[in-house]
């Protein structure tokens, strides 16, 4: 070799580019704290002082043994650092128990194979000893690689085709050197040094890539984690604003009817108090709003026992509700409801059904005189809801419309619901109550 291309030369190339990679992995480690960038540090320099020895051996043909025990023991550093390296570029323990156990064998393998050299020749053991300890322990190491790489390939890690390729790289420089090194005479014109350091080399450049590669993946998973979070905050900030509205709800169910009913009875018994001799009528009217306050407190614990969200007992609450206005009446009532249309509609848009339902049959049992009611509650068109009550009693004129009890509360509700309550009546000829209100079912949990 001559010129610019000259043993010595090119070993300073690589030597270099070895280096620079090696500073960029130190400097990482500073900048990001991860250790595998300590770990790949590691490997690069061992595999520097390693090719440092083995040149050594060559010009000190007279330190043979020594030099050879620190390259075999430099190897063994570094082979355990490619291990640990591997470990934390797959996340081998996580995904790959038994490979990661295989790996800690051939680790220890490795640390005490490297303590026996050294033993062998402190005492100066025969060679064939060593020899032998150094035969078994690679053997264990390939019977190693055969069990993890096949286990690697089925996982297909993103950073595998990286690691894969630039072990391969090592392992066919290493191959070319051992084989040039058997075939050529000594000493060969091109040192067989270099095509390993070649493959290490190119072997280094993977693993640069594969920890990009890596690295780009645990920032997509810090972001995929954050918009996980971002999600959650979301919900529960949905879910708060969900408890809000409840709380409101039952506040104004609390200061619209519970409360009037409490200040009717309040001023009744204030006014019973001075008289001497208290009406029956009085005192019913006490009876009957005591009821009324016991009735809504009932309807609001109803609605928010989640135990009574089943289709069965929404069915049976219908016709409850039925039953209190018509149990002694000789009106016949009709229920055309789906319990199970009725139990996927969203709680709050189901309580103020309800309660429109429930006024439309208190006004009927008090000034309809109808012999027969119908109530359907049809599947939605569109995402709108109808609920339909009607009766065949006296009916009323439009001039009296305004005058009806409960119609104004019955509106209030169709509104929160962003729907629209019609009321179709003439004297004598019934009522008709239509309400049309924009819902999205939900399937019961």
């Amino acid at each position: 070799m001559s010129g610019y291309f000259t043993y010595t030369a090119v070993r300073q190339t690589l030597d270099g580019m070895l280096i620079m990679m090696a500073c960029y992995a130190l400097f990482s480690f500073l900048t990001h704290r991860q250790r595998i960038y300590l770990l790949y540090t590691g490997y690069i320099l061992c595999i520097l002082l390693r090719f440092a020895l083995r040149d050594y051996a060559r010009q000190n043909p007279g330190q043979q043994a020594l030099l050879h025990l620190f390259e075999d023991t430099f190897e063994a550093v570094a082979v355990c650092t490619y291990n640990q390296f591997a470990i934390r570029l797959m996340a081998i323990p996580r995904h790959d128990p038994p490979g990661y156990r295989m790996l800690r064998i051939m680790t220890l393998n490795l640390i005490v194979t490297a303590c026996l050299e050294w033993i062998f020749y402190a005492f100066r053991l025969p060679e064939a000893a060593g020899t032998a300890l150094f035969v078994v322990s690679r053997l264990q190491l390939v019977a190693g690689t055969v069990y993890i790489v096949p286990r690697l390939l089925r996982r297909r890690h993103p950073t595998l085709t990286y690691f894969i390729t630039g072990t391969a790289f090592f392992v066919a420089g290493s191959f070319t050197a051992l084989i040039l090194a058997r075939i050529t005479p000594q000493p060969a014109a091109i040192p067989p040094l270099i095509f390993m350091q070649f493959g290490v080399v190119i072997e280094v450049l993977f693993f640069t890539m594969g920890i990009s590669a890596q690295h780009r993946l645990d920032e997509q998973e810090k972001l995929n984690a954050q918009a996980a979070l971002i999600e959650q905050l979301q919900e529960n900030e949905r879910k708060q604003q969900k408890i809000n509205h409840i709380r409101d709800d039952i506040a104004r169910d609390l200061h619209d009817m519970v409360g009037s009913d409490l200040s009717t009875i309040a001023m009744l018994t204030a006014a019973i108090s001075t008289q001497t001799a208290p009406s029956r009528d009085m005192l019913r009217l006490v009876e009957q709003t005591a009821r009324r306050v016991v009735d809504t407190m009932r309807e609001i614990v109803w609605n928010l026992n989640i135990s009574n969200q089943t289709p069965e007992n929404i069915a049976f609450r219908f016709r409850e509700i039925a039953y209190e206005f018509f149990n002694t009446e000789t009106t016949g009532i009709t229920l055309e409801i789906d319990p199970v249309l009725a139990s996927e509609l969203p709680p709050e848009v189901r309580k103020e059904i309800l309660l429109i339902y429930k006024e439309s049959l208190e006004n009927i049992r008090k000034h309809a005189g109808a012999s027969q009611v119908v109530v359907r509650l049809t599947e939605p068109l569109n995402n709108v809801l109808q609920l339909s009550i009607q009766d065949n009693g006296t009916g009323f004129t439009p001039e009296t419309l305004s005058r009806q009890s409960g119609l104004q509360n019955m509106h209030q509700r169709a509104h929160r619901l962003g729907g629209k309550l019609t009321i179709l009546a003439r004297s004598g000829e019934g009522v008709s109550i239509q309400l049309q209100c924009p819902i999205q079912l939900t399937v019961p949990a």
